[in-house]
């Protein structure tokens, strides 16, 4: 056999060899398109930066939902959005588009930016972790965090009532006094809650998963006071903003006769609002 038909019957097994492994590593792709078990579910936007700024939620519910190929995507304050994860825990690429519409349809340019900031954001990661039940999702210039919401509500805090026991020294510290209205913070048995008092009452969603604590969807309700100082307004008004923002929620038993106390950190500004269980 010459060499030059030798070689010739090489390049023919090597291309013959070639074609099922070029066919194996398509349906491999194909099965990336299957995100990663550990990221799977419904997620709660808690958190967000992009080039280096806060997103402001403003009380905004932004949801992702990461399932296979054909059913990932999520809700933002304007409308739906479809996307694709490639990848999982560790290297992990996104995109994301609109459902039938623009970024430029919401009702408000505040809710344009806060959407087009996120969706921005979103589609730069390249890096995802869970971490204490919370997604994770960075690029080097945005970083999103979501909290998973929990099957049910924790039991210790369904119809339970709270009063507003301390406030940091940034704010005002005297919560409790012959001049100043109570601030009640009220569980119902579903996944609404309230801060109130005579003279603002403040209404939202909420979602827990272990620690994490996600507030979304605040509305103001018209107070019942008619002579409450700017003072009393802002106890509750200054309550409801710490809200806003990554939270963990912590719930310590009733002993020794003292009440059980609950306290809401807010991880951004590391401010933790202080209740007691009231009757």
């Amino acid at each position: 056999m010459t060499l030059t038909r030798r070689l010739t019957m090489i390049a023919a097994v090597a291309a013959a060899l070639a074609l099922p492994l070029a066919l194996s590593g398509c349906a491999a792709s194909s099965r990336v398109s299957v995100s990663d078990p550990q990221l799977q579910g419904t997620w709660h936007l808690a958190s967000a930066s992009n080039h280096g700024l806060g997103i402001p939620l403003a009380g905004n519910s932004i949801t992702l939902r990461i399932g296979d190929a054909k059913h990932t995507g999520g809700d933002s304050p304007c409308s739906s959005y479809s996307a694709t994860v490639t990848g999982g825990v560790g290297v992990v690429y996104i995109r994301a588009q609109l459902d039938g519409g623009t970024r430029d349809d919401c009702a408000t340019t505040q809710l344009n930016s806060l959407e087009k900031n996120y969706l921005d954001a979103l589609t730069a990661t390249r890096y995802a972790k869970v971490d204490e039940g919370s997604l994770v999702l960075s690029s080097p210039q945005s970083y999103l965090v979501f909290v998973k919401a929990a099957a049910a509500p924790v039991v210790a805090l369904l119809n339970s009532n709270w009063r507003l026991f301390a406030l940091p020294a940034q704010f005002p510290s005297e919560t409790v006094g012959p001049g100043l209205n109570p601030v009640y913070l009220r569980f119902d048995g579903g996944s609404g809650l309230t801060i109130s008092s005579p003279c603002a009452t403040f209404a939202a969603n909420y979602q827990i998963a272990g620690e994490n604590f996600a507030v979304s969807g605040q509305h103001v309700l018209p107070g019942r006071g008619t002579t409450c100082t700017p003072a009393q307004r802002a106890l509750a008004a200054e309550a409801a903003v710490l809200l806003d923002g990554p939270l963990l929620i912590d719930v310590s038993a009733a002993g020794d006769g003292d009440p059980a106390t609950l306290v809401v950190t807010n991880l951004d500004e590391d401010v933790p609002v202080v209740w007691r269980a009231a009757n």
